[in-house]
């Protein structure tokens, strides 16, 4: 049996900043049209973005890294958290995110003897990752976490409610298996 891992990743933030801007009523059509900004100071942080992996039964390996992903970083998520898990014949699927290119990433995977497949650009329907992603940040918008340590920990709760039935339903969701 082929196992097959989902990379994908999650951007998130804390705090935002908001602009309103209001629109004229047509009453006043003939009248100088004039456009309301408000703004609100906020005390935005650096954004926290989460890399995982999910197989058909679990979460295979999950970070979260404070600032944006690089290439680098990547790397070494696939190095110290998702080649030790795989096995050969294994296939491991990312989209085509620049990070996801690297000549170093291709390398390391086919030392295993495991497959990498790249999805067709801007495909997220064939991507369970995507929903994966999807559950986690709708449960952080519940817990409604206001500090990076209450982020982190509601990072920790939310991967704890993704259930394998879950899993099995987004990968039967984006055609992957039938039950």
């Amino acid at each position: 049996m082929i196992s097959l891992t989902y990379i994908g990743s999650i951007n998130l933030c804390v705090l935002c900043v908001f602009v309103v801007r209001s629109t004229p009523s047509l009453g006043g059509m003939y009248l100088r049209i004039h456009f309301t900004h408000q703004t609100w100071e906020s005390q935005r942080g650096r954004n926290i973005s989460i890399i995982s992996a999910i197989s058909l039964e679990k979460v295979v390996a999950s970070v979260n890294i404070y600032g944006a992903v690089d290439a680098v970083t990547f790397e070494g998520f696939i190095l110290k958290e998702v080649l030790p898990k795989i096995k050969e014949g294994d296939c491991l699927i990312m989209d085509n995110a620049k990070i996801h290119l690297g000549e170093m990433v291709r390398e390391i995977i086919e030392q295993e003897k495991a497959r990498l497949i790249y999805l067709p650009p801007y495909s997220p329907e064939f991507s369970p990752i995507e929903n994966f992603c999807s559950k986690v940040k709708a449960m952080l918008r519940k817990l409604e976490v206001r500090t990076y340590k209450d982020l982190i920990e509601g990072i920790e709760l939310a991967m704890l409610e993704v259930t394998q039935k879950d899993i099995r339903n987004w990968f039967t969701h984006c055609s992957y298996c039938t039950s």
